[in-house]
C-alpha cells in the first residue's frame, strides 16, 4: 500500500470516528504538542519561537472542516493551564488560537480554489499569504493583549513576546500544515522518482543532518557544519517528489535544526536559545517558502505533462480511427461506383441513344462519377500512406507516353476551364517506376494547375537525364502565399484560394508521396499572382 493510499484511509478513519471523540482527540493532540513547544525558552512561559500547533490546527480545519474549532479551543486552554497560566489568561489565548485557526482556514480555502496537495501556485500563495502572514497577526496581537493584561509579562516585552508569538506561529503554518495537508490529499500527477530514490534521498538526507547539526566534533567536521549543505537534498525532494517531497524534507530539516540547536549545535547557536531559535526559524521561513513554491511549480509542470500525454494519447486514437473510417468509407463508396460509370460508359456507347440533350446529361453524369471515383481513389490512398501500405509495382515505362496519355484524359476539363495543355520533353524518359501511380501523381498536378490556372495556359515539361527524370507543371494562375507553400502538402490542407473551389486537400499530399516512394521529390516554387511551378523528379531506373 502506498504512502497516499494509507493517509487517505487515515483521513476516512478520522472522518468517520464520532464528532465528539474526534474533537477530544485532536484537544488532546494539540495540548501534548503546544506542551513541548512551550518548553523551548518560551517569553513569560506562554509565547515560543517554536510552535507546532498552529500548523496541526489549520490543517485540521481545512481537511475536516472548520465545524471542529473545539478541538483547537480546548487543546489550546488545556496546555496553557498545564504550565499553569491564569485561567483568564489561558481563555484569551485560547480565543485567539482559535480564531487563528479558522480564520486561515476560511481564507486560503475560499472560492474553492485550494488544492491540500499544494502543487499549484495559488495554492501555496494562500498558504504563505493567508495563514502564515495574516491569520497568525491575529493570534499574536490576541495572545500578546491578553498576557500584558494577565501581568503575565510587562509592557515592556510586548514586543518581544509578540514577534516569539507570531514566528512560532507562522512557522507552524509554513513547516507542519503542508506536511498534513499533502500526506493527506491525492497527487494527480504522482512522484517521478521511485521507491529505491526515495529511501537513498532519505538515508543521504539523513546523514547530512546528523552532520549539519550532530554532536561530532573536530576541524574537520566543523567545515561541514554549514547548512546551504541541505539545500541539494531539497532540490532533490522538491523536484522529484513534488511538494509532499518539500514537505517531508523542510519538516525534517527545521526539526533537525530546532533539535540541534537547542543542544547548542550548528551554526545557528547564538549568545541565548532565544537568539539562537530565532536564526533558525528566519532560515527556515526562506528555506521551506523556497521549496514549497518549487515544487508546486515542479508539479504543475508535471501535471500538465501528463494531460499532454493523455491528450496525446486521445488524439492519436482518433486520428486512427478516422483513417479506419476513411479506408472503410472510401472502400464502400468504390464498390458501387466502378458498375455505375461502367455502366454509364455503356449507355454512352450504346446507339440507342440518340437525343443529344439525353447525351450531354449522360457525359455530365460521367464527369461528375470520374471525379467522384478520385476523391474516393484519394481517400485510399491516404489510409493507406497512413498506414504506411502503399506498395509499388516496379515496370519499364516511358515517361513521355504517360505524360501524354495524361493530357488526353484531361484536355476536356482544361477545355472547360478555358486553358490550353502544352508538352515539352528532352533527354531520356524511360525509366522503371509504377506506371499507374506515376500517372496519378502527374494527374493530381495537372488537375491542380487546371483548377488554378485562371484559365491561363497550362505547361507539362519533361527533362530526362542519366540519373532522373524531372516532370514539371507550370501554370500561369493565382500563385502561393509564401506563408502556406509548405502545408500544402499535408494532409486535407489547401492554400486559402482554393476554399472555395472545393476538393478534399489530398492531391498534392499523394503525388509527393508517390514521388517520395519512388526514391523522388516534389517541390513547388510560386509567387501570388504569377503562378506556379511544381517540380516532381524520379530516379531512373532503366531495366537492362
Amino acid at each position: 500500500m502506498s504512502t497516499r493510499e494509507r493517509a487517505a484511509r487515515l483521513a476516512l478513519l478520522v472522518v468517520s470516528v464520532p464528532r465528539l471523540v474526534r474533537i477530544a482527540l485532536g484537544a488532546a493532540c494539540y495540548a501534548v504538542i503546544a506542551r513541548l513547544g512551550l518548553a523551548l525558552d518560551a517569553v513569560g512561559g506562554l509565547a515560543t519561537l517554536v510552535w507546532p500547533p498552529t500548523g496541526l490546527a489549520l490543517a485540521a480545519l481545512v481537511v475536516f472542516g472548520r465545524d471542529d474549532w473545539p478541538a483547537v479551543a480546548l487543546g489550546a486552554f488545556a496546555a496553557n493551564l498545564w504550565v499553569r497560566a491564569p485561567p483568564l489568561v489561558a481563555g484569551g489565548i485560547a480565543l485567539g488560537n482559535t480564531l487563528e485557526a479558522v480564520i486561515g482556514a476560511a481564507l486560503v480555502t475560499r472560492a474553492g480554489v485550494f488544492r491540500r496537495s499544494l502543487d499549484d501556485l495559488r495554492s501555496v500563495a494562500r498558504l504563505v499569504v493567508f495563514a502564515a502572514l495574516v491569520s497568525t497577526l491575529v493570534s499574536a496581537s490576541g495572545g500578546t493583549l491578553a498576557m500584558v493584561l494577565g501581568h503575565v509579562v510587562p509592557a515592556s516585552r510586548a514586543a518581544q513576546t509578540w514577534q516569539a508569538w507570531w514566528v512560532g506561529d507562522m512557522m507552524g503554518n509554513l513547516v507542519v500544515a503542508p506536511l498534513v495537508l499533502t500526506l493527506t490529499a491525492t497527487d494527480d500527477a504522482g512522484p517521478s522518482g521511485s521507491r529505491a530514490e526515495a529511501l537513498l534521498l532519505a538515508l543521504l538526507f539523513a546523514l547530512t543532518l546528523g552532520l549539519v547539526f550532530g554532536r561530532s566534533e573536530g576541524a574537520f567536521v566543523a567545515g561541514f557544519r554549514e547548512p546551504h549543505l541541505l539545500m541539494p537534498f531539497l532540490i532533490w525532494a522538491s523536484v522529484r517528489y513534488g511538494p509532499r517531497g518539500a514537505a517531508t524534507a523542510t519538516f525534517s530539516a527545521s526539526a533537525a535544526a530546532i533539535a540541534g540547536t537547542t543542544l547548542g549545535r550548528g551554526s545557528f547557536v547564538r549568545g541565548s536559545l532565544h537568539e539562537s531559535l530565532l536564526a533558525v526559524q528566519s532560515f527556515m521561513a526562506v528555506v521551506t517558502v523556497t521549496f514549497l513554491f518549487l515544487a508546486a511549480v515542479t508539479a504543475e509542470r508535471r501535471r500538465l505533462l501528463v494531460r499532454e500525454r493523455a491528450a496525446r494519447a486521445e488524439a492519436e486514437q482518433a486520428v486512427k480511427a478516422r483513417e479506419a473510417f476513411l479506408a472503410v468509407a472510401s472502400h464502400e463508396l468504390r464498390t458501387p461506383l466502378t458498375p455505375l460509370e461502367l455502366e454509364l460508359q455503356a449507355l454512352l456507347r450504346s446507339p440507342a441513344v440518340t437525343n443529344e440533350a439525353l447525351r450531354r446529361r449522360l457525359e455530365r453524369a460521367k464527369r461528375q462519377s470520374s471525379r467522384l471515383a478520385r476523391h474516393v481513389e484519394a481517400l485510399l490512398d491516404a489510409s493507406r500512406l497512413a498506414a504506411g501500405k502503399l506498395d509499388l509495382d516496379l515496370e519499364p515505362c516511358d515517361g513521355r507516353e504517360l505524360a501524354q496519355e495524361v493530357l488526353e484524359q484531361a484536355r476536356s476539363e482544361a477545355e472547360r476551364a478555358g486553358s490550353a495543355l502544352t508538352l515539352e520533353v528532352s533527354g531520356p524518359t524511360a525509366g522503371s517506376w509504377d506506371r499507374h501511380r506515376v500517372a496519378q501523381a502527374l494527374s493530381n498536378l495537372l488537375a491542380n494547375a487546371i483548377k488554378f490556372g485562371a484559365g491561363q495556359p497550362v505547361n507539362i515539361s519533361l527533362k530526362g537525364s542519366r540519373e532522373r527524370l524531372v516532370i514539371v507543371c507550370t501554370d500561369r494562375g493565382v500563385g502561393i502565399e509564401p506563408n502556406v507553400i509548405d502545408s500544402i502538402f499535408e494532409r486535407f490542407e489547401r492554400a486559402p484560394a482554393s476554399r472555395n473551389q472545393g476538393g478534399l486537400g489530398l492531391g498534392l499530399y499523394v503525388a509527393r508521396e508517390i514521388a517520395r516512394a519512388h526514391g523522388g521529390d516534389l517541390t513547388v516554387e510560386s509567387s501570388v499572382g504569377g503562378g506556379s511551378a511544381f517540380k516532381l523528379w524520379l530516379p531512373r531506373r532503366e531495366e537492362k
